[in-house]
């Protein structure tokens, strides 16, 4: 509706145009309606305008499409999520690291129960940042209740690092 409301406009104008064309040019008018008389000039004056009409109308189409995949504010929520994602990566290699090698004996010196609570709270703030609709009692309480619910009503935004 929106677009034949568009193209009803544009012809609008287009016969304003050429209406004003017509009684302030009269004689420049007249000559160019004798020029596109002749099939050559027409056919280069079509094929110019629908070209022209073609391109704006693929540049519309590619712009819109690109605002509407362009939400901003995920943007910033997906940037703002990256810091606790990076320490929880971070912490996670150290206790990979301590478990992996020989220092596995002297894991309980190495890894302390705050590392796995700085872990949870990272995690939790990446999903806070990323899905702030779902509640933070809601997450603490029953994260995988909490995820596959949002699952069910809305699309999960899940990270990767």
């Amino acid at each position: 509706m929106v677009k034949i409301k568009k193209l009803i406009l544009i012809l609008m104008v287009v016969v304003l145009i050429v209406l004003m064309c017509h009684n302030i040019f009269p004689n420049w008018f007249l000559e160019v309606i004798r020029l596109l008389k002749e099939p050559a000039t027409f056919i280069s004056f079509l094929t110019t305008t629908l070209g022209i009409t073609g391109a704006y109308l693929v540049a519309n189409y590619q712009v819109s499409k690109s605002l509407k995949y362009a939400n901003p504010q995920y943007l910033q929520n997906f940037n703002t999520a990256q810091v606790p994602i990076r320490y929880f990566i971070e912490i996670a290699k150290k206790i990979s690291n301590v478990i992996s090698t020989e220092e596995r004996v002297e894991a309980r010196y190495k890894i302390y129960w705050s590392d796995f609570k700085e872990m949870e709270e990272n995690l939790f703030c990446a999903i806070q940042i990323m899905n702030p609709e779902i509640s933070d009692e809601l997450v603490r309480k029953d994260l995988p209740s909490a995820l596959s619910k949002k699952m069910n009503t809305h699309r999960l935004i899940i990270i990767n690092p």
